[in-house]
């Protein structure tokens, strides 16, 4: 399959994750991103490099007309994506826009998306997909031998946490479908 289509198995949403993923790294406004993360919350860049950070820079509507008519429906109807009001110039546009997006894994496939606004304005502050629970973000780190797991309130506290070297879990306290 090409980059811009997700396996005959139709994983849009892990397509969705590594778009947001590779526009963390490329887009030219990821500097709000990058800034809001490493100075404001204070998150080394190579832990947000390593845990898949991604950026919604608004081009995940227009890369989405490139995936199959089924992709598309699982990313309309899990809101990664909406359809555009009449006149518009793009078909879909990104829901998430503008914010941080996290991206919870599970063998290999992205099984949810959380996206946190970096700029103050934005409401909702966490948005999250649609018509599926949120299960707890880095719950990939606990093992048989995990003594002790620490619940945050968002990803950015189970980051900070992460940075420290414990092993954390978060909910999704504050969150909008």
């Amino acid at each position: 399959p090409s980059r811009h289509e997700p396996r005959p198995d139709g994983d849009a949403l892990t397509w969705a994750a590594e778009h947001y993923r590779g526009r963390w790294h490329t887009a030219p406004d990821r500097d709000l991103a990058v800034r809001y993360l490493t100075e404001d919350r204070q998150l080394p860049l190579d832990l947000l490099n390593a845990e898949g950070v991604g950026w919604a820079d608004g081009t995940i509507g227009a890369e989405a007309l490139t995936l199959s008519p089924a992709s598309q429906t699982t990313l309309l109807e899990t809101g990664v994506i909406a359809e555009a009001s009449p006149g518009w110039t793009t078909r879909y546009f990104d829901r998430f826009h503008g914010r941080v997006v996290f991206s919870i894994w599970e063998k290999g496939h992205a099984q949810f998306l959380t996206g946190r606004a970096v700029m103050g304005s934005m409401k909702p502050k966490y948005l999250h997909l649609r018509g599926r629970p949120a299960p707890l973000y880095g719950h990939d780190q606990i093992t048989p031998e995990t003594v002790q797991v620490l619940v945050t309130e968002g990803p950015i506290d189970a980051l900070s946490l992460r940075a420290w070297g414990y092993i954390r879990v978060s909910t999704d306290a504050q969150s909008e479908h």
